[in-house]
């Protein structure tokens, strides 16, 4: 069941079971005028609470490399424990790892092509608050 809901011009955020969901609407390019609201809109969503984070990046178009910087940032990473990025095929697998590598995030972060496995990794970084 969704907890929390909030729809933007660029996402869809919810709360499910402990994990935050941000749903990238289709044909999305983020950039970094775009991305800090999105920002704060989970953090509306998660409540000031410490969860795990599922991304799906399947509708994205692209995002520029301020963009990726920025969401490697003790500022983008508020509030999270762990990420992991839903992708649709190896391609994007391949460019998610590459910029995992450039931008290395401070919290556990993993891409996956697989919903159900996603969220079992996630549910490692659960936390009570």
């Amino acid at each position: 069941m969704k907890d929390r809901y909030l729809e933007n011009d660029y996402a869809e955020i919810w709360v499910e079971d402990g994990i935050v969901h941000i749903v990238y609407k289709p044909g999305c390019i983020l950039n970094i005028n775009n991305i800090k609201p999105i920002v704060q809109d989970r953090i509306k969503v998660s409540n000031e609470m410490v969860s795990p984070i599922l991304i799906d990046l399947r509708n994205l178009v692209s995002s520029d490399n301020a963009t990726r910087a920025y969401l490697a940032t003790p500022e983008a990473e508020k509030y999270l424990s762990a990420g992991a990025m839903l992708i649709s095929n190896e391609i994007q697998k391949l460019l998610m790892n590459l910029y995992l590598k450039i931008d290395v995030p401070k919290l556990p972060a993993k891409v996956f092509t697989n919903k159900e496995k996603a969220l079992e990794w996630l549910n490692q970084f659960k936390f009570s608050n």
